[in-house]
């Protein structure tokens, strides 16, 4: 067990040693630590905000590699499909307009559907009516 007394940390120590300051003083001082600790502070939100952009960036980077890669394994299991399929049929081109016809399908397709939800009057700008 412990017998000798608590000793007050440095700071205690410093707050109970000069208990004849003036108010101005300690309004000056607690402004003065105010002030370093939001100094503190932003340094540290700075910091944060690196790392974080630092991550985000590299999120975005592999995402980015992610898309880019998909899409040309997806042209490559095209183009092998159309490759297969012109063993199979014995025409490369026959083949090839076989492997663009669903495309060019879903191209028709998407630009009727465009043109049908597609309004015809043009919205914001006010009519001329009667005054």
């Amino acid at each position: 067990m412990r017998t000798e007394p608590l000793q007050p940390s440095g700071e205690t120590r410093a707050m109970t040693d000069t208990p004849h300051e003036s108010t101005p003083r300690l309004i000056l001082r607690a402004i003065r630590d105010a002030s370093h600790l939001a100094t503190m502070h932003v340094a540290l939100v700075r910091i944060e905000a690196g790392r974080i952009a630092g991550i985000v960036s590299r999120v975005g980077g592999l995402a980015g590699a992610v898309v880019i890669l998909a899409c040309v394994s997806g042209f490559l299991i095209l183009v092998a499909a159309v490759k297969g399929l012109a063993g199979l049929i014995g025409s490369e081109i026959l083949a090839g307009v076989l492997g663009a016809a669903p495309f060019a399908l879903a191209a028709i397709g998407l630009t009727v559907w465009g043109f049908r939800t597609m309004t015809l009057k043009p919205r914001g700008i006010p009519q001329p009516g009667p005054r």
